[in-house]
């Protein structure tokens, strides 16, 4: 009796042994594992030729500048041959809202453009980032040259309000940011005869 008790007591003993090396391997994992997060750098995310990095979370002026500028590019720099699809490709940074309020415009313009063959070229040169809520104010101020058929119609002075958002990532617009609120206005004539207009769009 006593050396099947002294075996079994063995056994169990072996056996919570073995239970208190598991537990002990399980907790050295679960704080290695601890220590490997904690000590990882944020992810980020980034997109070529703009002004900033955006880390996850956190998304400096500098990224939104950036984001509106290539937004403005697309719908201020028009020409009867990319006006199309300048504005195809301005869609994928739209909500929806905008996009669809985009899109009906857009049909004007560039009829207007194809008609007249007009071009238009504008550069940037004043922008303010305004921080509005949990998005977003920018505010873009510069002069628009246009052209019809070659010929030179004037410069404006116009200025871009634009409302931006976040939003999820995605191969077609890798910037995490949307345009959900769009004004153009134009503010005079620079020198002689005022440019030709095209709409909110142009």
């Amino acid at each position: 009796m006593y050396w099947e008790w002294r075996v079994e007591l063995e056994m169990r003993q072996a056996r919570w042994r073995r239970i208190a090396v598991g537990l002990a391997v399980g907790i050295l994992g679960l704080v290695g594992l601890l220590v490997h997060q904690s000590l990882r750098p944020r992810s980020i995310y980034y997109v070529t030729a703009t002004r900033g990095v955006a880390e996850a979370g956190h998304v400096p002026d500098a990224v939104v500048e950036g984001f509106v500028a290539r937004v403005v590019a697309l719908l201020g720099n028009l020409t009867p041959t990319t006006g199309s699809a300048g504005y195809e490709q301005s869609r994928r940074y739209l909500a929806p809202r905008v996009a669809d309020l985009l899109g009906a415009q857009a049909r004007d313009d560039l009829k207007r453009i194809e008609e007249s063959q007009l071009t238009t070229s504008f550069a940037i040169h004043e922008a303010r980032v305004t921080a509005q809520g949990d998005g977003w104010r920018v505010s873009m101020r510069g002069a628009r040259q246009s052209w019809s058929r070659g010929q030179f119609l004037g410069e404006d002075r116009v200025r871009y309000t634009v409302d931006v958002a976040r939003t999820a990532p995605s191969d077609l617009n890798p910037w995490g940011l949307h345009v959900s609120g769009w004004q153009l206005e134009r503010e005079g004539p620079i020198g002689g005869s005022r440019a030709a207009g095209t709409g909110s769009g142009s």
